[in-house]
């Protein structure tokens, strides 16, 4: 498949100081066709202007305040592209994150989602981000902002679940595992995930998000039969991560 359009999904909640970062790395992506799609999740400072500001490069819309989860399944409402890829308000994609991912696809067009490596730690803006100052900090992790999903990936796992306000992500890739979803594993740095005082993943009440998602784990597989406990096996080293979420049997 040549050159298909990516859609973009960008949930936002009081993103002002950072959600111009994020759509600009989107807009330096070295790969076109892209749409983006942004998701104001009921923002109560100057995010709405902020975004606006970039007029028809960006498919806006407003929803009452439910949670990134319930903004990204919004969002998917208006795609239209072949894949499909999300980023965080806080966040940043490397310059040629689509680029190199959709080649990945373009050689192996049987896969369904592919995973790269991050890169975690503090910056204010995408001009202080150093890729060889900080090399030590690149790894694996389960981010939405980190893949790159085939469009289709949804009719069969589904979206992303409401109920889960932290982790509806790392449950949806359980979900996708659970499946045998094809997914590769590629170690190109692609995405810059910022570390902040007001990361959402730092909420107090996380660890109730966490047991939620245990336990919808536990259901499906009792119902299901699945044996998703290897899901949930604690990676000891990278590799071992590597390994875990490399389902696909290609190894490049």
């Amino acid at each position: 498949m040549n050159n298909p359009k990516v859609s973009v999904i960008i949930p936002v909640y009081n993103g002002e100081k950072y959600i111009e970062d994020a759509i600009k790395s989107v807009l330096n992506q070295k790969y076109d066709p892209i749409e983006i799609i942004v998701v104001n999740d009921g923002s109560t400072d100057s995010s709405e202007s902020i975004v606006k500001q970039f007029g028809n490069k960006i498919i806006y819309a407003e929803r009452e305040n439910a949670g990134p989860p319930a903004a990204r399944n919004s969002a998917l409402e208006y795609v239209t592209g072949d894949f499909i890829s999300f980023i965080d308000q806080d966040d940043i994609w490397h310059p040629n994150k689509l680029k190199v991912q959709l080649s990945i696809f373009n050689k192996y067009p049987d896969l369904s989602l592919i995973i790269g490596f991050s890169m975690k730690y503090q910056f204010k803006n995408i001009e202080e981000i150093d890729d060889a100052a900080h090399k030590q900090y690149t790894t694996l992790e389960l981010l939405l902002g980190s893949s790159l999903v085939e469009r289709k990936s949804f009719e069969r796992v589904g979206g992303f679940d409401n109920d889960l306000l932290s982790g509806d992500d790392t449950d949806w890739f359980l979900r996708a595992r659970e499946i045998d979803l094809p997914i590769y594993v590629h170690r190109d740095l692609v995405f810059y995930h910022r570390l902040h005082d007001n990361n959402f993943t730092k909420r107090a009440d996380r660890t109730r998000f966490v047991l939620m998602m245990l336990k919808k784990i536990k259901e499906r597989k009792m119902k299901y039969g699945m044996a998703a406990a290897g899901a949930l096996k604690k990676p000891e080293n990278l590799e071992d991560m590597i390994n875990l979420w490399h389902t696909s049997a290609l190894t490049g």
